[in-house]
C-alpha cells in the first residue's frame, strides 16, 4: 500500500509541475506580445511626428522667395559650356552643327542626308576652340585639350562644281608628342529613306542597293577577310538622294555598316600601324535631284575627281580575240601533251586566239610559283612549242597565300604579333 500511495503522490507531482511551466510559457508569450505591440506603436508615433514636420517645412518654404538662376551664368562660368558656345558660334547655316554634332543637307524640306560626326570626341576634354577661315572657304577648327585629351584639328573645306556642292572633313591630332593621348574618330550618317550602292563586300550578303547590309560591327577597309567583310573597291559610297560619300586611301579606315546607317572610323588601331596617330579624311557630296540624270552626274564627278583611272590602253588583241583556257576541258587534270593537243585541235577548227592559259594546276602547290616537274617536265621548251603554234601564253596564279603549304614565313609582312598579316 506504501509503494502504490508513493507512485500516485508522484504522478501528482510531475502533473502539477507540467501545468505550472504550461502557465509560465503563457504569461511569457504574453509580456513578448505586449512589448512588440508598444515597440509597433512608438514606431507610428515617430513616423507621424516626422510627416508633419515635413508638410511644415514644405509649407514654409513654398512662401520663401527663391532667387532665380540665370542658365546664362552657369554658361560663362562652366569650361565645357564655354566651349559649347564658341562651337555654337562655328555653325554653318542649317547644315552643320558643331554644337549638336549634326551634319543636315537639305533640298527645300526634304533632307538629303543626317549625319552626326565627331562622336568620340567629349567636348568636356578641351579649354577652348580656336577657329581660322581662310578666301578659299577652308575652315579650320583646333581644339585645345586638357591634360586628359589629345589635340585636335578639323579641317573643313568647301568647294562646288556647277550644281555640285561638297564637304571635305579631315580630322587630324597635332602636337602629339607633347600630348600622346590617344584619340579616334568617328562620324556617322543615316541611310534614312534612300537606296545606298558601293563599300566594301560582306560574305553571304549580296544586297543591291545595301541598305540591309550588316557588318556586325566595326571592321577596317582593307582587302583581307575581317569577320564578314573584306574591301576590295573604293572608299566610296552613293545614295538616290543624290550624295556620296568618298573616304580618303591614307585614312586608317574602319567601316560600321549596318541597316541604319553607315560609320567611318578613323584610328591607328590593328591591323593598321599603332606608331601612328589617329586620322580620318573624307568628302561629302550632294547634287540637287531635279538636275537632268543627276545620279550619273554625280557619279561620273566622283570618278574624274577623287576615283583613280586607268592611265593607258591594255592590249587591244584581249578584247577583240578570245582566251583559251585549259580549265575548260581538261580542269586541273593538265600536262604537257595535253596542253599542245589543245592548241593544235583550236588551229585545227581555225579559231582564232589572243592567248592561251595554263590553268589550275601547273605549280606544285597552291600560293608558290613552282612549276610540277612531273606534268611539265621541260617548261622552257614547251612554251617555245605552243608560241610557234601561233600563241602568246599566260598562267592562271593563285592570289591567295595557302598558309596550309607555307615553308617559311621570312619573306611575308608581320604585324605585331609576329603573325602573318
Amino acid at each position: 500500500m506504501r509503494i502504490i500511495n508513493f507512485f500516485k503522490m508522484n504522478f501528482k507531482m510531475t502533473n502539477f509541475k507540467k501545468e505550472r511551466t504550461s502557465h509560465n510559457l503563457s504569461e511569457s508569450n504574453q509580456r513578448n506580445n505586449s512589448r512588440l505591440l508598444l515597440i509597433i506603436l512608438i514606431i507610428i508615433s515617430i513616423l507621424t511626428t516626422v510627416l508633419l514636420l515635413t508638410n511644415v517645412i514644405i509649407s514654409i518654404l513654398t512662401n520663401i522667395n527663391l532667387p532665380s538662376i540665370d542658365s546664362n551664368e552657369c554658361l560663362q562660368n562652366d569650361e565645357s559650356n564655354l566651349i559649347y558656345q564658341q562651337l555654337i558660334d562655328l555653325n554653318l547655316d542649317d547644315t552643320i552643327d558643331f554644337s549638336t554634332k549634326t551634319i543636315t543637307y537639305k533640298q527645300g524640306d526634304k533632307i538629303k542626308l543626317n549625319g552626326k560626326f565627331a562622336n568620340r570626341i567629349n567636348y568636356a576634354d578641351y579649354k577652348s576652340v580656336v577657329s581660322k577661315s581662310t578666301k578659299s572657304n577652308m575652315l579650320t577648327i583646333q581644339f585645345n585639350a586638357l591634360s586628359r585629351a589629345a589635340n585636335i584639328q578639323l579641317k573643313l573645306n568647301t568647294f562646288k562644281q556647277d550644281d555640285i556642292t561638297c564637304d571635305n572633313f579631315n580630322w587630324n591630332i597635332i602636337n602629339n608628342q607633347n600630348n600622346p593621348a590617344f584619340q579616334e574618330f568617328d562620324d556617322c550618317f543615316s541611310l534614312d529613306d534612300a537606296s545606298w550602292y558601293g563599300g566594301n563586300e560582306v560574305s553571304n550578303q549580296q544586297y543591291w542597293p545595301i541598305n540591309k547590309q550588316d557588318f556586325g560591327g566595326y571592321n577596317p577597309y582593307l582587302s583581307g577577310i575581317f569577320a564578314k567583310s573584306s574591301a576590295v573597291l573604293e572608299r566610296y559610297w552613293f545614295s538616290t538622294n543624290g550624295i556620296s560619300i568618298v573616304a580618303d586611301y591614307n585614312s586608317p579606315l574602319f567601316v560600321l555598316k549596318n541597316s541604319t546607317n553607315i560609320c567611318l572610323l578613323g584610328s591607328s588601331k590593328q591591323p593598321f600601324n599603332a606608331e601612328k596617330a589617329s586620322k580620318l579624311n573624307y568628302t561629302v557630296c550632294r547634287i540637287d535631284t531635279n538636275t537632268f540624270n543627276y545620279m550619273n552626274k554625280l557619279h561620273l564627278f566622283v570618278i574624274n575627281n577623287f576615283l583613280s583611272k586607268p592611265t593607258g590602253i591594255p592590249d587591244e588583241t584581249m578584247f577583240k580575240r578570245p582566251i583559251w583556257s585549259t580549265w575548260a576541258v581538261y580542269k586541273k587534270f593538265i600536262n604537257e601533251q595535253k596542253v599542245e593537243e589543245f592548241a593544235k585541235e583550236i588551229n585545227a577548227n581555225n579559231y582564232t586566239n589572243s592567248q592561251l592559259e595554263i590553268d589550275d594546276k601547273w605549280q606544285t602547290k597552291y600560293g608558290d610559283f613552282t612549276f610540277d616537274a612531273f606534268k611539265f617536265p621541260s617548261m622552257k621548251d614547251f612554251i617555245q612549242r605552243i608560241n610557234t603554234l601561233g600563241f602568246r601564253t599566260t598562267l592562271w596564279v593563285i592570289i591567295i597565300i595557302v598558309k596550309f603549304y607555307l615553308i617559311s614565313c621570312i619573306y611575308f609582312i608581320l604585324n605585331s604579333g609576329s603573325s602573318i598579316l
